[in-house]
């Protein structure tokens, strides 16, 4: 078996060592710390505003609805001429029995020129 004692000193040695290094190069671990502290915030900002600087703009005519809320009181929801389902259904639609109203469903948009 080994001597306890020695492996205590081996380790008390090795922290002091390690303490001995933190602190001869503290300067340069705080500059470090600053400084990835900074990049990581600054990443975060470039990552959510990258779509606003290099996203396409998207230009769509909107058709407001002003309910009136007793509680709430007036305002505004804005709604898209693409965002409900005709009453009589999608032309060409595979399924068109089978939108009911309330129904949440999905379809792909395409963009024409002018519109």
């Amino acid at each position: 078996m080994s001597n306890p004692a020695l492996t205590v000193d081996v380790l008390k040695s090795r922290l002091d060592g390690f303490v001995g290094w933190i602190k001869t190069h503290e300067r340069m671990i705080l500059i470090m710390t600053v400084a990835l502290q900074i990049l990581l915030l600054v990443s975060m900002i470039v990552i959510r505003a990258a779509p606003l600087v290099m996203g396409e703009s998207i230009l769509v005519r909107v058709q407001p609805v002003d309910p009136r809320d007793m509680f709430r009181g007036d305002y505004v929801i804005l709604s898209y001429p693409f965002s409900t389902v005709p009453a009589n259904g999608i032309v060409g639609s595979l399924c068109r029995d089978q939108f009911t109203p309330g129904r949440v469903g999905w379809t792909n948009c395409l963009c024409h020129a002018g519109v």
